[in-house]
This record gives C-alpha cells, sequence and structure tokens, in this order.
C-alpha cells in the first residue's frame, strides 16, 4: 500500500485511521511494546510500512516527499523550519489534530511553488483573518492571529514576519514599478507601498488587492 501514497499528508491521514493521536513521541507503546499510538510523523511512518525510528531513512523520506522546504508555523509564526520539522512542531507544541496537519500540508506551503505575489497573499489569506496598520497581530503569547495583506503573503512564503528583507521579495516578484493607487490616485512609492496603502487606507479585502495585482500586470 506504501507504494501507491504520492503525498505525506495521504500517509498521515491513513495512519491517523490505525490508531490515536499522542504527543511528543512517534508511537506510544504498551508494555508489549505495540504500538497504541502516534503523532502525525508516527502516523505516516506507519502507513508507510514503517515502525521503529531506527528502521526510517529520515534523508530518503524528507526527500521522496519534499519535506525539506522551509514554510512559517501558521499559529506561531516559527519561521525557517522545514516542514518535516513543523509537523513535529504542530503535533507537539500546538496540538493539532493529525488531520489539520495534513490539511496544512495540502495548502501547499512550499514557498518555492509560489510564482506570482498575488497567490501568496490568497494562500496565506487562507491561514487566517486581516488586520490593518500591522503586518501581523499577536496575542499575549506572541500567536499570530491576522495578517494584513503583505504579512499574508510573508507568510504563505516562509518569510520571518517581524523580519523580513523587503528589498528582496520586492525584486522577486517586481513589486517595484511606480504605484497610483486606484482608489483616490495617490502616488505613494511604489507596488510593494501600494499594497500596504490599499489595506490600511482604503481596507480592500486582501482577495481584492490579490485581484488587483493579477489586473495590473496584465495591463
Amino acid at each position: 500500500m506504501s507504494d501507491k501514497i504520492e503525498k505525506f499528508s495521504q500517509a498521515i491521514r491513513l495512519g491517523a485511521t490505525f490508531r490515536p493521536q499522542c504527543f511528543e513521541m512517534l508511537f506510544l507503546r504498551d508494555q508489549n511494546n505495540r504500538a497504541t499510538k502516534t503523532c502525525a510523523l508516527g502516523a505516516a511512518l506507519e502507513a508507510l510500512g514503517h515502525d521503529f525510528i531506527d528502521s526510517v531513512n529520515t534523508h530518503e523520506m524528507i526527500k521522496r516527499f519534499d519535506l525539506g522546504s522551509s514554510c512559517v508555523c501558521p499559529v506561531c509564526g516559527t519561521t525557517k523550519v522545514a516542514v518535516w520539522d513543523a509537523i513535529a512542531h504542530l503535533n507537539d507544541t500546538h496540538r493539532w489534530s493529525r488531520e489539520n496537519i495534513a490539511d496544512f500540508l495540502n495548502k501547499g506551503f512550499m514557498s518555492d511553488k509560489i510564482k506570482k505575489f498575488s497567490q501568496a497573499i490568497r494562500l496565506g489569506a487562507t491561514f487566517r483573518p486581516q488586520c490593518f496598520n500591522i503586518v501581523a497581530d499577536r496575542d499575549e503569547k506572541q500567536n499570530v492571529l491576522k495578517t494584513c495583506a503583505v504579512g499574508a503573503a510573508l507568510e504563505a512564503l516562509g518569510e520571518d514576519l517581524e523580519a523580513f528583507a523587503g528589498y528582496e521579495i520586492i525584486k522577486r516578484f517586481d513589486l517595484n514599478d511606480l504605484f497610483v493607487c486606484p482608489v483616490c490616485t495617490r502616488s505613494v512609492g511604489v507596488t510593494w507601498d501600494g499594497i500596504i496603502h490599499l489595506n490600511d487606507f482604503h481596507h480592500w479585502t486582501r482577495e481584492k488587492i490579490a485581484t488587483w495585482l493579477e489586473e495590473k500586470k496584465d495591463l
């Protein structure tokens, strides 16, 4: 069966049907050394035909399912962590269900698959509600609650929400052309600045900003 599994999320979902979830360990075993519970990684490994961790070539597993790309934790904003490590983080630190973790993987958090900034905005907008006048709104524990249009894109791209290199993003997605606001006709800098302007001053939704970007690039 394991050779029919094409996505790691499929392996997690399948393994999650075998037994309940555990935390901070791959497998919870009884006195007879039989697995009674699995974490998200453990569920996937079991579905793929593995049981003991010493029988798993982690490097090969990461390579097979492309789990080495960096991503951002959708809860606390922890950045630049490999997807493999993020799965363990979501399971152990945030106590996400294995099914929710599989959904997280299915949304395609690998930043190298995003070709347009509008795609990044749209994807990031599915993570959490919108905020204004700040990149990310956090609670007292520094968990990310909301993001603006730029924050949504940065989160989808796996960038640090506090210490991102704006000029690198601007260059990568060609966001440095002059911007004239389609609402108030003000010139407020380049397209990067315009995204912030539309979010904070005109309270456009992130989806509307993404559509505007797409139409702008098609002109």
